[in-house]
């Protein structure tokens, strides 16, 4: 089996595949979405764990950056793929599938300014729904020991 992580770093494809563009879609057969824990179990797993801890961490980086800075499609459906990698990622490290090592600590800043940033427009369009639901996800992220200096404020 080919893999799309390993694919989509060689292609420049990063944002495409962490959000499940194109070629990168995984069906998630019981939301009928992208399912983001399976592009982790069948791909990004796999290659990091094969990798040196520096480069797999960088691998990792390069991820959540395009994620972060790469635009496309809608700005909140971005955000909730990067919420849902981030809580993946330290699911992961809390079930010993990734080497506790590897560590976002040297993009907390870009994380965290990415969220206020949307939840900064979320507040002007008065959208408590989809505030709810970045507060309810940070909050599970929080849980498993993921951005930790990341305050919500509405």
């Amino acid at each position: 089996m080919e893999n799309l992580f390993e694919k989509a770093l060689f292609k420049s494809e990063l944002l495409e595949f962490g959000m499940g563009l194109g070629e990168y879609f995984i069906r998630d057969i019981q939301y009928d979405e992208h399912w983001v824990l399976g592009a982790w179990q069948k791909h990004i797993i796999p290659l990091i764990n094969s990798l040196d801890l520096d480069i797999a961490q960088s691998y990792l980086i390069k991820l959540f950056l395009e994620l972060i800075y790469k635009e496309a499609g809608d700005k909140y459906e971005r955000v909730i793929k990067v919420l849902y990698h981030l809580y993946v990622f330290y699911y992961m490290i809390d079930n010993n599938k990734i080497d506790t090592k590897i560590s976002l600590i040297a993009i907390e800043y870009e994380i965290n300014a990415f969220f206020e940033k949307e939840i900064t427009n979320l507040i002007q369009q008065n959208d408590l729904s989809k505030l709810q639901n970045i507060k309810i996800a940070i909050s599970q992220i929080k849980k498993r020991g993921g951005l930790k200096d990341f305050h919500f404020q509405v």
